[in-house]
């Protein structure tokens, strides 16, 4: 299994780990599979399980990450997140429901894009993009 976090390369660093942050969380509660269980230090002290997968965080343009999330949404061997510009301007969970399900799906701007799936399917999409901050510009 693969996991890969893309995010907009046009968002200021703060944003742009908000938006990973986010996607990480999202997907790890649909595939817990992919946590580690807790474990303890020598000393006794206890570290809750973080993930079994390398989590590569990726860069991509507004267009690129449609592409992306359309392919996703088509492709069952894969699960998904999706962080739009809807919910970087809401405050509550309860705004950022209202205010997408009155958004056409044409108008949202994804920000993020979270996918986690067989190995093979997760390269097909994310193909060669490069690291967040090393995309040149």
């Amino acid at each position: 299994m693969r996991l890969a976090i893309i995010v907009d390369k046009t968002l200021p660093p703060g944003l742009a780990a908000n938006a990973a942050a986010i996607l990480g969380m999202s997907i790890g509660r649909g595939a817990p599979e992919s946590l580690g269980h807790d474990v303890s230090d020598a000393g006794g002290s206890l570290h809750p399980g973080i993930t079994r997968l390398p989590v590569p965080v990726l860069e991509a343009d507004a267009e690129t990450l449609r592409r992306i999330r359309a392919s996703a949404s088509a492709n069952p061997a894969l699960r998904f997140a999706d962080f739009t510009d809807t919910a970087q301007r809401t405050r509550t969970y309860e705004e950022y429901a209202e205010r997408l399900a009155a958004a056409a799906p044409e108008d949202l701007r994804y920000l993020g894009i979270c996918l986690y799936g067989d190995d093979a399917e997760v390269r097909r999409v994310t193909g060669a993009l490069p690291l967040l901050g090393r995309g040149g510009a």
